[in-house]
């Protein structure tokens, strides 16, 4: 059977590209050196109670916001004791937001910015120059820049994990049409109808064919389960283009493209960040689940009533502290689910989840408190088969971030021996 490269894309008309996902046909070797960095942000810290793990090693029990993982537990470690010294207590959530990548002092500054460049930036730089975007990064909501005199920032500190340079970060992206043509560059599909788009996989039908006839039984169905799974994105995306309810007279049209529901948004987004590590349209991503002080209500949660921030600082108030561990643990179920569908996608005799690293955290801990130590960190994945899981690792007291931080780039292939601030490597 002749081998199809790795960098094969399926070409149309009107400069359509598609990129595949692992092949049989493409060999084995083609894994070397092909793990994804993914790094996903929560705002406004956890309930500490609901979240610090009992036990230590491979013998420890999930508290209530980390439940979600249980099925998953044999494919990420959990990280305790960690910080960024450059994000001591105090100064609000911003400089904990800002830094979460990169450890950097934070300038206090109501205009201009001051950071330090991002480990996903630094990796994009080594690793991912050879894919069609170096690097990738998602949100769900824009950064809507004012200056917050309760602390003294300005709030474009808090809408941005990823920084290209010390002064200038990295635009996310919110809407997931966009983000979809951003990896999948083609022509702008017309319609006959509001409800008709015509699929990228109708432009590159002749393509496919002839790659077919290079392709085995299990590589066909797995070209189809990728191609269904294309198309099934797809349709979301239609449908979230629409609007799904009628406004008043007075009322500001929103922007099309981004789903009523928090939750579908979260989940369509981080899909489409699985199908561009699938097809290694990017090797790099983040993805923000909200900005510092997110005042993102989880009404539709049982027993969560309030704005995710207001609810963060909850000064001793029981019921407060419980909902703060329900909304983390509800975007702990998002994470879980985005790691289910890593795991299922094949490559070779691993999985994408096994050939990634996929940090989950915080860059606060104690929101009420503004503490920054002990940060709330999760890595799953294998990195290539590299990394051992299914651990809680319990560092010494107050180990850098960075050591962490470091660990994944080294894993990913990054030739770097030190990061920022960093003392050592861990992973």
């Amino acid at each position: 059977m002749n081998k199809i490269d790795r960098r094969t894309v399926l070409r149309g008309a009107a400069g359509v590209a598609l990129g595949l996902p692992w092949l049989e046909a493409m060999g084995s070797s083609i894994l070397n050196g092909n793990t994804r960095l993914a790094f996903l942000f929560m705002p406004n810290g956890v309930n500490e109670s609901q979240w610090d793990p009992k036990g230590k090693g491979s013998n420890y029990s999930l508290p209530y916001s980390l439940e979600p993982l249980n099925a998953l537990k044999d494919d990420f470690n959990l990280h305790s004791n960690l910080y960024h010294p450059g994000a001591q207590t105090g100064d609000g959530h911003y400089s904990k937001t800002a830094n979460f990548l990169s450890g950097k002092h934070v300038k206090k500054s109501t205009s201009d910015l001051f950071c330090g460049v991002s480990a996903d930036q630094v990796a994009a730089k080594y690793i991912g120059q050879n894919s069609y975007l170096p690097s990738i990064e998602l949100g769900v909501k824009k950064t809507n820049i004012f200056v917050d005199t309760n602390v003294g920032f300005t709030t474009a500190y808090g809408g941005h994990i990823s920084w290209t340079s010390e002064t200038v970060p990295a635009p996310k992206e919110i809407i997931p049409s966009q983000a979809f043509q951003r990896l999948f560059k083609g022509a702008k599909q017309k319609t006959s109808t509001a409800e008709e788009t015509k699929s990228i996989l109708d432009y590159i039908k002749e393509d496919t064919i002839r790659m077919k006839k290079y392709l085995g039984r299990e590589d066909s169905y797995r070209i189809e389960q990728y191609f269904s799974s294309v198309r099934s994105l797809e349709r979301r995306i239609q449908r979230a283009a629409k609007d799904s309810y009628q406004l008043p007279r007075d009322a500001v049209n929103p922007k099309k493209g981004i789903p009523e529901n928090y939750g579908e948004h979260v989940d369509l987004m981080l899909d489409i960040m699985v199908l561009a590590f699938q097809t290694n349209r990017t090797k790099i991503a983040t993805f923000m689940f909200g900005n510092s002080v997110s005042p993102q209500k989880f009404d539709f949660l049982n027993g969560v009533e309030g704005g995710h921030h207001e609810l963060s600082h909850t000064a001793g108030d029981k019921k407060k502290e419980h909902m703060i561990g329900t909304i983390t643990r509800y975007h702990i179920e998002r994470y879980a689910r985005f790691l289910a569908k890593m795991k299922a996608v094949k490559e070779g005799n691993k999985t994408l989840l096994d050939n990634s690293l996929v940090l989950m955290g915080s860059g606060l801990k104690n929101a009420n408190a503004h503490r920054a130590i002990n940060l709330p960190l999760i890595v799953a994945g294998k990195g290539g088969g590299k990394v051992k899981t299914g651990e809680h690792k319990v560092h010494r007291p107050k180990s850098k971030m960075n050591n962490l931080l470091l660990g994944m780039m080294q894993t990913a292939g990054c030739p770097l021996k030190t990061f920022n601030d960093s003392d050592g490597s861990i992973i």
